[in-house]
Parts: C-alpha cells; structure tokens; sequence
C-alpha cells in the first residue's frame, strides 16, 4: 500500500539510504544468553562476581544509557557500557581497553543475522540504476561493518554511517545530513528507506528526504504516529519498493 501523496514522483531520486536492522536484515538476540557470554569471558580474565550480579549493574547502566540517547540522541557504545558496569562493579577499566574490546565480541556472538530475502532481490535490481547507502542506528561498529561482510553486503554501499562511529543517533539531522554530504546529493533527490518511524521516517522527512517506510509483520498502519509523521510511500517489503520505482521508470 502506497501513501496518498502529492509527491510520488520519483524520476529525480539518485540516491536510496536503507535502515539495517528490520529494513534489510533480521537479527536474532536473547538478552540473557548475550549477558552470559560477556561474563564467561570476564571469568576468563579472573574478574570476579556472579551473573546475576554482574546483569542487575549491566541492566542498570544500559537504562541510563537509553535514557541519554532518548533525551539527546547522542549515541553509548557498548565499550562504554560496559565499562561503567565494571567500575560499578569496582574494576576501573578503559572503554578502549582489549578486555572491553573482547567482552563486547563476546556479547555479539549468539547474534543471528539473515538477510531478508526481498531485500536481496530489490538491493540486486536497483542498484545498477541508483546508488546506495546505509545509516543504522547501532552501539558496536566493529560489528555492524563485519555483519556487512558476512552477509556478503558490503560491496553494495558507497558509504555506511553507524551512530555509534558518527555520535549521533537517528533521528538526529546530523547523521542524516553527513550522510548526504558523503553521498554528494541533495535532500530532495534521495529516498530513506526504513522501518521505524520516528528514527527513520521522522529524521530523513526532517532534512527533506523523501520516505518509504516498510512495515514488517503484524499491520501498524493504524497507528496514530503514521498520521503525526505522514511517510511518502508504504511498502510492505522491499519488493514494492522495487515496483515503485519500475512503475516510473
């Protein structure tokens, strides 16, 4: 489903941004499991407490640390994270430092990525007409830039902006706008494709980008912020996207 709108035309369009997570890839986590795999590596290095006391301080710090990144969109890493868990925890150590840089691997590690399967067909359609890039909000990387090649993705990017490297999240127009300044395009002839709204939809409209927001599993249309936001287009994978821009070709 398209959204009505006065500004369908998409002939002027250079450039696609994609969203990673939820927009072109699925990403499987259990908390706990995560949690557990920092501490057995913390075991390693003869740090010592529990895991239920070591999860406790971690959750405590992360709500702060959502609390930051809601209030000023300014992006914590993970290093940072955990980092302040360990000083509460009474261990002074550097976020940078190899022990820090190693538990955080560790945390990634029972992640599960795949490539949604629309999302291979479009990316592999469009890209011989327009170029691509990718903004994502994410606190590690070192492991989003891996991800990327794992899957076998990273060659379909010019350019690839992680909040955590850049220091600001979506919906800040500073992600956005660096964005279009590396691409070298103007806001009006560059799409931003994504599935959250106030992230995604929200910060690229604010900037003047043109919008697709994907909905992904149960229908969300209903919601009150669709009406707040208003995207440009709908699309119910990225098949659709694809059509789109066919349509008008």
């Amino acid at each position: 489903m398209m959204v009505d709108s006065q500004e369908k035309d998409v002939t002027n369009i250079k450039a696609i941004g994609f969203d990673f997570f939820g927009t072109l890839v699925e990403a499987k986590a259990e908390a706990h499991r995560c949690i557990s795999s920092i501490c057995q590596k913390l075991h390693q290095h003869e740090l010592s407490f529990s895991n239920d006391e070591f999860t406790q301080t971690y959750r405590a710090v992360a709500s702060d640390q959502r609390e930051v990144r809601r209030s000023t969109q300014k992006e914590v890493s993970n290093r940072i994270l955990l980092a302040e868990t360990l000083k509460r925890l009474g261990y002074d150590v550097e976020d940078n430092s190899p022990l820090i840089v190693e538990a955080v691997e560790a945390y990634f590690k029972p992640w599960r990525l795949a490539v949604y399967e629309d999302a291979w067909k479009a990316v592999e359609r469009l890209r011989s007409v327009y170029r691509f890039g990718l903004i994502s909000n994410f606190t590690d990387t070192p492991f989003l830039r891996s991800s990327l090649q794992r899957l076998g993705l990273e060659n379909y990017f010019e350019f690839v902006l992680v909040s955590e490297e850049v220091g600001w999240r979506k919906p800040h127009p500073r992600i956005f706008n660096r964005f279009l300044h590396l691409m070298g395009v103007e806001a009006k002839e560059t799409l931003f494709v994504g599935d959250d709204l106030r992230c995604d939809i929200f910060g690229a409209k604010n900037v003047g980008m043109k919008t697709a927001w994907i909905v992904r599993g149960p229908n969300r249309e209903a919601d009150e912020e669709v009406n707040a936001i208003q995207p440009d287009y709908i699309v119910h994978s990225l098949e659709e996207l694809e059509e789109l821009f066919t349509h008008t070709q």
